[in-house]
């Protein structure tokens, strides 16, 4: 009984100390295993309401869906520049982003292409690239050092 007792008492240690290393590993490592962001919020500068009643907000650019036969997409109005922010649950180190343009799958008169993106965090906002955007359905995919200094809990992309 005493054996058992101390042989239990050893295990629940490892499983604890195990435990609390997996936690810490999670918390600063967590892009190492391929994770999307959660994002809590997603505020645009504008989109556009066609007078038919057709809405194209910019939470739809994070709705998980790629393909243009249901509205899925988010739109400026008729010439307009503008912007959108992914407020992510947390702050993190930002790895990598891949960014799917649109076409307006109705009438394929529309598509972003020059455009910015900046992360920000509690010190402030930096400008990480300016790049012009593939066509749809071509995936733009951007890889960033795991750095500190690419750390956010907001990142805003600007239309230019």
């Amino acid at each position: 009984m005493i054996k058992f007792v101390k042989n239990f008492k050893n295990s629940m240690i490892f499983v604890l100390f195990f435990t609390l290393v997996f936690l810490i590993i999670l918390f600063l490592f967590p892009y190492k295993n391929g994770r999307r962001l959660l994002v809590n919020k997603v505020i645009s500068s504008d989109y556009l309401i066609y007078n038919k009643g057709s809405v194209f907000p910019a939470n739809k650019i994070v709705d998980n869906k790629t393909d243009e036969i249901e509205i899925t997409y988010w739109l400026l109005p008729d010439g307009e520049k503008g912007w959108v922010k992914l407020q992510l649950e947390g702050e993190y180190i930002i790895t990598d982003i891949k960014i799917l343009n649109t076409q307006h799958h109705t009438y394929k008169d529309r598509a972003t292409q020059d455009y910015e993106i900046y992360f920000i965090n509690k010190t402030g906002e930096k400008k990480i690239l300016q790049d012009k955007m593939p066509l749809y359905p071509r995936w733009q995919h951007h890889k960033f050092k795991y750095d500190e200094s690419n750390r956010a809990n907001v990142i805003k992309v600007n239309i230019l």
